[in-house]
């Protein structure tokens, strides 16, 4: 028991300062920036810098945009949104690089499990620490999220069988050699990939619809996987995987309807949401409709000269009574 608790310990230490110096390194030497700007407006917007702060972020939850007002009020020198991303960054890979690690040891592969999580971190750094976008965020930290919880539940669900075969009269020898699980490691873990998760849904819904939908064949494999070897348990394993998941779900629809609902009962910002998904949708993706080479048929129809479409590119147009 010792030796699993230091196993437990260097593993810790060995990934907090790896995460650690490899942050210290983006942000020291390396010039960190934001790769969109995105992120720029929804910092200003939480800053106050239009005039007052702003809980309505446009395109984060307006729970997060309240999680900014207070961190404002108590610190309003520091940068709320890029720091945030940090800290939850910084967290999911500490818990990654922490699992890879423990897998490695437990498996045996002590080499590899020294080596691996600097691989990774090397890997993903740049993109993670150095050129900031909050999308990006939202998805690395949901993923990781998810990971987590899987690996959460494997290893409460190996303890369980490893406890049962230590119970089992047929299996003393299995049963001297098995150590029981520390609840609190596997509770921390949970709590952990629940914040990384909740995190990510409230700066960025879609980024953790994609997030989820890349982790559905993960999560597919891994209950097909339990569900074979559990012979006769399926109820129980299938309400494992909803009692881990469906929290998830509830919380996700209750924040997309309370920032619907936020938005909704104020009717400048409703309306300038609906010009927003206008806007978007034309400028973000499909702005090849403006190409006046191609389309200027149809563009002259609608009265839109090339000027028009040329202050739009550029993104002049804040003045409603000239472009609509």
């Amino acid at each position: 028991m010792n030796k699993k608790k230091n196993y437990a310990k260097n593993h810790l230490v060995y990934s907090l300062s790896v995460n650690a110096i490899t942050l210290l390194a983006a942000l020291f030497l390396y010039k960190p920036f934001f790769e969109e700007n995105d992120d720029a407006f929804i910092s200003m917007i939480a800053e106050g810098a239009y005039g007052a702060r702003e809980v309505h972020l446009i395109y984060a939850n307006v729970i997060l945009g309240y999680v900014y007002r207070f961190l404002y009020s108590l610190c309003p020198v520091i940068r709320w949104h890029s720091v945030l991303q940090y800290v939850f960054v910084f967290t999911a890979l500490t818990a990654f690089t922490y699992m890879i690690r423990a897998v490695c040891y437990e498996k045996g592969h002590e080499d590899t499990g020294r080596v691996l999580p600097v691989v990774f971190i090397l890997a993903v750094f740049h993109e993670a620490y150095v050129s900031v976008q909050y999308s990006k965020t939202a998805t690395f930290v949901s993923v990781i999220g998810y990971i987590l919880i899987l690996y959460a539940l494997y290893r409460r669900k190996v303890f369980k069988d490893a406890e049962k075969a230590a119970n089992d009269k047929l299996n003393k020898k299995i049963g001297k050699a098995v150590k029981k699980e520390n609840p609190a490691e596997t509770i921390l873990l949970m709590i952990i990939a629940y914040l990384l998760l909740i995190y990510g849904m409230l700066l960025r819904d879609s980024s953790y619809m994609l997030a989820s939908l890349m982790s559905i064949p993960l999560l597919v494999y891994d209950f097909a996987g339990n569900m074979n070897k559990s012979r006769g348990r399926c109820g129980r394993e299938f309400l494992r995987y909803f009692a881990a998941f469906m929290p998830l779900l509830i919380v996700f629809a209750a924040g997309r309807i309370y920032d619907n609902a936020a938005y909704n009962k104020d009717a400048a910002w409703k309306d300038f949401m609906e010009y927003n998904e206008t806007r978007m949708e034309l400028l973000d993706y499909r702005y090849d409709l403006l190409d006046y080479n191609k389309h200027a048929d149809r563009l002259q129809s609608l009265k839109i000269t090339e000027n028009d479409t040329l202050l739009y590119l550029t993104w002049q147009f804040g003045d409603d009574s000239v472009l609509t």
